[in-house]
């Protein structure tokens, strides 16, 4: 199977909105069912914390690949290549994102 014909099953909450904190944070929580996780990818203009609550997850930042377990902060900034894959069956983290959006 091809990478681009995988489903992947995300719950994705916000907790805390833009409109909450006058643009200043946003918080998710996103809590993932299967294996695997997004394609390499760049958030611009944002500093983003990171919490893994349940499960393992690897994290690449540029050519760096981190792997966390929960309650490891993990704080990267805005404008690097990013990928987040879940290693775990079931995973849950915490997205910080500031400013929101």
């Amino acid at each position: 199977m091809k990478n681009e014909d995988r489903v992947i099953l995300i719950l994705w909450i916000l907790k805390v909105s833009a409109k909450d904190t006058a643009g200043i944070l946003s918080i998710s929580e996103y809590t993932g069912y299967t294996k695997g996780g997004p394609p390499v990818h760049i958030h611009p203009t944002r500093m983003r914390y990171f919490i893994v609550l349940e499960g393992e997850t690897s994290f690449q930042l540029d050519q760096e690949l981190h792997r966390l377990t929960p309650e490891i902060p993990f704080l990267y900034q805005e404008e690097l290549l990013t990928a987040p894959a879940q290693l775990s069956e079931k995973g849950k983290y915490l997205f910080f994102f500031t400013p929101s959006g």
